[in-house]
């Protein structure tokens, strides 16, 4: 004769699927009551550049909306990979984020994360010392074939934007340039000012002021086609014998990886209901970094796309990125 399952085998099938129901609605619940203490927003760069710039900005603007303090922490280093290993390391709970850039996250690390938003993704701009002979791309480069190893640039560090845009530049070049590393595009412009590196890729907003004052020289930004806040300044891509070249540095929003997804949800709409006010634009616009904002999974799919391309140029042109 067929018997039935034991009835206590029943009981906890019904109680397993109701916490299944239930449990995603107390997560939604958390994150609408969240936050109800500050919240700590980690910069793995220095203070100054464009990722401390747009930062603050955002954590301003949040914790007006969330009714709790955001503080931003630079916590510099590893080319933002110090600031965000202590992100990844901190609970999943939503108060410790990480505001990072191209560089403070690799293909390794990626997992340690939940990708929140996409807010910012502008090229840089390739300067040089006054003293360097060079007004475009082409003859940069032109000297430092002439003189192998003998035209240096300063970066932020191994793996950062500023340092991989250069060894593309080196790569389709095909010329040899001496990478010298700093702590930050601070210490970088710094650096290139008092002539003891000849070149650096860097933020707008980190260099404005001295192409103004004409103590830095503008040769290009770092894409495929001219950027509208320098409207007169060609593209790298548009030189010959570099088309397709593209150095666009992403700032963006991230959470330990176990943050709930109804949290991480959260963020994502409260960061791009920030990014739509018109102030908040006309800020980062000045700066050259106009808004994107977008979903969880276009952001995770951008820094995944960028992340294999970059690591893909630093294993062919045998660069270490650590």
């Amino acid at each position: 004769m067929r018997q039935s399952p034991p009835r206590a085998s029943g009981c906890r099938i019904l109680v397993a699927s109701l916490a299944a129901l239930v449990a995603p609605l107390a997560q939604q619940a958390a994150a609408q009551e969240w936050p109800t203490k500050p919240v700590r927003m980690i910069v793995p760069f220095p203070p100054g550049g464009g990722t401390d710039v747009i930062g603050r900005v955002l954590a301003q603007r949040l914790g007006e909306g969330w009714g709790q303090q955001v503080v931003v922490e630079n916590r510099p280093g590893a080319a933002g990979l110090i600031g965000a290993d202590q992100v990844a390391k901190s609970a999943p709970d939503g108060y410790t984020q990480l505001m990072t850039a191209l560089g403070g996250i690799t293909m390794e690390t990626l997992p340690q994360f939940a990708p929140v938003v996409l807010v910012a993704a502008p090229p840089s701009v390739l300067v040089v010392h006054p003293d360097v002979k060079a007004t475009t791309v082409a003859q940069l480069v032109a000297l430092a074939r002439a003189a192998p190893g003998r035209i240096s640039f300063g970066t932020s560090g191994a793996g950062s934007l500023s340092h991989l845009a250069a060894e593309l530049l080196k790569s389709m070049g095909k010329a040899d340039m001496l990478h010298v590393p700093y702590k930050g595009i601070g210490q970088v412009v710094t650096e290139l000012l008092g002539g003891h590196v000849q070149f650096a890729v860097a933020p707008l907003p980190a260099v404005q002021a001295q192409v103004k004052g004409g103590k830095l020289r503008a040769l290009a930004v770092t894409g495929t086609k001219r950027f509208s806040p320098l409207p007169d300044l060609p593209a790298v891509g548009e030189t010959p014998g570099f088309a397709g070249f593209e150095a666009i540095n992403w700032f963006g929003l991230l959470a330990p990886a176990k943050v709930p997804r109804a949290l991480v949800d959260r963020l994502n709409a409260d960061v791009n209901r920030v990014l739509a006010q018109a102030e908040v634009r006309e800020k980062l616009s000045a700066i050259g970094a106009d808004p994107v904002g977008g979903t969880v999974e276009e952001f995770a799919r951008y820094i995944r796309t960028d992340t294999e391309k970059w690591e893909r140029l630093a294993r062919e042109a045998g660069v270490s990125l650590k």
